[in-house]
């Protein structure tokens, strides 16, 4: 179950996968615009698959998704290669967006399919699926 998923901190070299969840990007507010939310995705899909390489797919949780505790507002990024995961979770970690410093963390891929299948906002990278 997606609620039961662990989240593994960036540090945790056995832990990483191809999937990085980006914590604090938006507030409640913005989270409440949907057009705001698509734009915030979409740039960051962008901004991953420029600074750090291609980018499978990227999905948002969104308050209207249903009743998943504790992840709406978070951001997740499936690279094509895990290096390039575990670069963008190391440079993003911290990095402050609009004054508030984001949190990186790896998700397993299981847990980002199921979330995917979920999720209303979901966009695809340059990278084949």
């Amino acid at each position: 179950a997606i609620e039961a998923a662990k989240q593994v901190s960036i540090s945790s070299d056995d832990g990483s996968t191809t999937v990085v969840c980006i914590s604090n990007l938006l507030t409640d507010k913005e989270l409440q615009d949907e057009q705001e939310s698509s734009d915030v995705l979409e740039d960051t899909k962008d901004k991953c698959e420029e600074d750090f390489g291609l980018v499978v797919s990227a999905v948002l949780v969104m308050p209207a998704d249903g009743d998943l505790p504790g992840w709406t507002g978070r951001l997740m990024v499936r690279f094509a290669e895990l290096e390039h995961s575990k670069m963008a979770a190391e440079k993003l970690h911290g990095v402050k967006f609009e004054g508030r410093p984001v949190a990186c963390s790896f998700v397993p891929e299981k847990v980002y399919q199921d979330f995917k299948g979920k999720c209303k906002l979901t966009i695809l990278g340059s990278a084949p699926p």
